[in-house]
């Protein structure tokens, strides 16, 4: 992930009171890069706010929602970024939630384009298409839930020239059991949801593994 300076292992954050402390923490821990997660981006200033409490680790949208935030308001908050920490954001699209979505996603890309070039954004991609475009249209892609297996799978499809976001959730937790019900919170949401859904089914996941979140 050099390419975008994004290093080797970044960590999320999650918005609260005191989240701007915790993102100049985590950059004095050695974190090469820090992400908010789509759930936490309420309004695009969050984004910005991580920015501005950082000195110089980069910072993604994992992701932006495309169903929620228009290609003006996204062009608008990278170009005051580069005025402000040129080179610092990284904005990772994802979405939209809509059929035919892949005409929808040109052409919010098309509108990005004069502002927000492709090499300084990402795209949440589960699917071989949606892989296909972020090799064509971003400078690489998004990964979340999925086996070793298909992330080899999307490092053949974006090449070796992209970059390659995985996305891994974790449980801290010395009890099995504590910890799978905490994990099948988020992926009983997630499941239900049909992007991952179709994602499970494709790497081999039964409706029953994925109705039951086995």
């Amino acid at each position: 992930m050099s390419k975008l300076g994004l290093g080797r292992i970044g960590i999320a954050l999650s918005v609260s009171d005191t989240y701007r402390d915790e993102a100049a923490e985590l950059e004095r821990l050695g974190y090469s890069a820090i992400w908010l997660p789509g759930g936490q981006i309420d309004n695009l200033t969050r984004l910005a706010d991580v920015v501005a409490a950082a000195t110089a680790v980069p910072v993604g949208s994992a992701v932006i929602s495309l169903d929620v935030y228009s290609a003006d308001m996204v062009a608008g908050l990278y170009a005051r970024l580069e005025e402000t920490a040129p080179g610092r954001f990284v904005a990772g699209l994802g979405g939209p939630q809509q059929r035919r979505p892949l005409e929808a996603l040109n052409s919010f890309l098309d509108q990005l384009d004069p502002v927000l070039p492709p090499d300084r954004r990402l795209l949440a991609a589960l699917g071989p298409r949606k892989l296909q475009l972020a090799r064509d249209r971003c400078a690489g892609a998004i990964l979340l839930l999925v086996t070793p297996g298909y992330t080899s799978t999307a490092r053949r499809i974006l090449g070796d020239e992209h970059v390659l976001v995985v996305d891994q959730m974790l449980v801290l937790d010395t009890d099995d059991a504590r910890a799978r019900h905490t994990a099948r919170r988020p992926l009983g949401f997630l499941s239900a949801l049909p992007g991952y859904r179709a994602s499970f089914a494709r790497m081999g996941f039964t409706d029953s593994d994925i109705t039951g979140v086995s």
